[in-house]
């Protein structure tokens, strides 16, 4: 059983910040979608206070510094330069509010092996 509708099924009141998978909402479960780590940030602390919060995903380290609204198109010249930037590490952030820091936090990482 998925966390989320095991945490539901314990009589749990549950939120899942997700990004865009293939999986089904779970029966009983808020689900609120995410397209970015900046915007899976904002909608993590938009769901604070919380008793609880499990992070088990991570988002990409890094994002395009200037992200464009359209395709570069290609051109003689080669690939553009392209200038990467840091994401928010949510975990992290949300580990160390003041104030509205859930007093359990559990956070999974998935390492390659190596």
């Amino acid at each position: 059983m998925p966390l989320p509708a095991a945490a539901q099924a314990a009589g749990a009141e549950v939120t899942l910040i997700s990004g865009p998978v293939e999986l089904g909402e779970p029966p009983g479960v808020s689900v609120t979608m995410w397209k970015s780590a900046r915007d899976m940030l904002q909608r993590v602390q938009a769901a604070l206070p919380v008793d609880i919060a499990i992070f088990a995903a991570a988002v990409a380290d890094w994002r395009v510094a200037n992200a464009g609204e359209q395709k570069l198109k290609k051109t003689s010249a080669g690939m553009p330069p392209l200038q990467l930037v840091e994401n928010p590490d949510i975990l992290a952030t949300i580990s160390k509010l003041p104030d509205t820091r859930p007093e359990l936090v559990i956070g999974f990482a998935a390492r390659p092996k190596i």
